[in-house]
């Protein structure tokens, strides 16, 4: 489909955890109903921000519910839109090799190490091990999935380089 320019965000800060910034996100087509992880900032991250992985649905990709999941605690409440404290940069997809407990696969950042992947049956209660997959520690979420042509996993990272082409955070 052509892309059509609507008028103001979709998605607006609206609550304290998200009040600083709405950043990066990842949306699923599951069965008709448009899934969307994003990450938010209740204040800026040099100055004691948190960061969350947060969830929102829609059925048209326009009008997005953030509904109260009750997993995380958020300043003595539950009742939020969080997945998961202190996510900043996480890419989400549907794993066609994963069964019903590993339906969900999240490739996590984890701040100054490298990356994890998660599983999760619903995309909201997550299993993540502390064991990493990869030390490499890319500057933006990354991209993921199954390529059914050669039977693995790829993954698309954006790392900084130094002049010699060297990882400049290895």
């Amino acid at each position: 489909n052509p892309p059509v320019k609507l008028p103001g965000p979709i998605l607006t800060s609206e609550k304290p955890w998200e009040a600083f910034s709405i950043g990066w996100s990842c949306v699923i087509d599951d069965d008709g109903l448009y899934k969307l992880w994003y990450s938010a900032s209740d204040h800026d991250q040099w100055a004691g921000g948190r960061w969350h992985l947060c969830y929102a649905t829609s059925e048209d990709g326009r009008h997005w519910e953030k509904p109260e999941l009750g997993l995380v605690e958020y300043d003595g409440s539950k009742r939020n839109n969080i997945v998961l404290p202190a996510c900043k940069l996480a890419y989400i997809f549907i794993d066609p090799n994963g069964g019903e407990a590993e339906r969900y696969k999240m490739v996590e950042q984890v701040r100054g190490s490298g990356i994890r992947v998660g599983s999760s049956p619903d995309g909201l209660v997550w299993n993540l091990p502390d064991e990493l997959v990869c030390t490499l520690k890319p500057d933006t979420p990354k991209q993921v999935y199954w390529d059914e042509r050669i039977g693995r996993y790829v993954a698309w990272l954006k790392l900084m380089v130094t002049d010699d082409g060297k990882p400049m955070f290895p």
